[in-house]
């Protein structure tokens, strides 16, 4: 218990790692997108997104995420040999890492042109970041802000999820968690503290549509109100494959 606290305030040193960490994950998942047209596969996703990583000064990685089409549904899948068609939704994911400490960053692609709906799931998720980065600051409940979140998504008529945000660092997981129930260990409803680097994830796996979609960043929180450290790419519309 003793431990978790600490864990949750990281000191300037760490929050520049973290920074960096961001960066690296979400330029590197730009890049790929950006390299990749129709009719290659998620294997070759995998192999631009494999070398940006080390290209840009990770050490390792976890927990690559590679989902087009159908399979965008999936919560954790690594990548196949599906080829990218026109319309496909694609949601890449990847924890980069220096000296054990973790970042993880979600974007979401579209090859060509968004199928039916996908704009408009999009923007509420686009919304929900947004009123989540608003939400972030010291002294702010962690359960206040997944309620909001969930009531977000119920306005569209989406699934609700168990959680949008976790501490991270060390682990992919740390307290505080932002979610309907605490991580083991806690006991509380936990206040947000500046110094604290939280992963969070506007998402939705089950659209009703075919496709999931996901919007996963990295933000510290400061004295007055927090920091967008995985600021890369622009994630206000689709990113476009071809």
């Amino acid at each position: 218990m003793f431990f978790a606290r600490l864990r949750q305030i990281k000191t300037p040193q760490e929050i520049d790692l973290l920074r960096e960490l961001s960066r690296i994950a979400d330029r590197a998942i730009t890049g790929a997108i950006s390299a990749v047209v129709p009719g290659d596969t998620e294997m070759d996703i995998a192999a631009h997104l494999t070398r940006n990583v080390y290209e840009l000064g990770a050490q390792q990685f976890k927990l690559m995420i590679v989902a087009t089409g159908e399979r965008s549904q999936l919560p954790n899948v690594g990548p196949s040999s599906r080829k990218l068609g026109r319309g496909d939704v694609c949601r890449v994911e990847i924890f980069s890492i220096i000296d054990g400490y973790h970042a993880g960053v979600c974007r979401t692609a579209v090859v060509q042109q968004a199928p039916p709906h996908a704009d408009e799931i999009w923007q509420v998720l686009t919304d929900c970041k947004r009123d989540l980065l608003k939400r972030i600051k010291p002294g702010a409940s962690c359960r206040a802000i997944y309620d909001a979140f969930i009531a977000r998504l119920a306005m569209s008529k989406l699934p609700p999820i168990s959680f949008v945000g976790h501490g991270i660092g060390l682990f992919l997981h740390e307290d505080p968690y932002i979610g309907h129930t605490p991580m083991i260990g806690s006991t509380r409803d936990a206040e947000l503290e500046a110094g604290m680097v939280l992963g969070f994830e506007p998402l939705c796996y089950r659209t009703g549509h075919g496709f999931g979609m996901q919007n996963k960043d990295m933000v510290a929180v400061t004295d007055d109100g927090c920091e967008l450290l995985s600021d890369y790419a622009e994630t206000d519309h689709l990113l476009k494959i071809g």
